[in-house]
């Protein structure tokens, strides 16, 4: 998997949080949201299973910011 399409992946999984949307948005002309793709990389690169939790804590505190925001 490329460094470019991993990086889009991680963009867009700290955006929001959501898996399928994220491999949809790294993976332009899938048929599917090349999801499964995206799990086997991150069991065979970890550093890429890193800056995946990364990504979706950085999603996670986004959300209980504006959590707080709205209470």
């Amino acid at each position: 998997m490329s460094a470019k399409r991993k990086a889009t992946f991680l963009r867009e999984l700290a955006c929001h949080g959501v898996v399928t949307v994220a491999a949809r948005a790294a993976s332009p002309g899938a048929k599917d949201s090349a999801r499964a793709t995206f799990y086997e990389e991150r069991e065979a690169d970890p550093k890429f299973a890193a800056d995946w939790d990364a990504a979706l804590e950085q999603a996670n505190a986004a959300l209980e910011l504006e959590m707080h925001r709205r209470a």
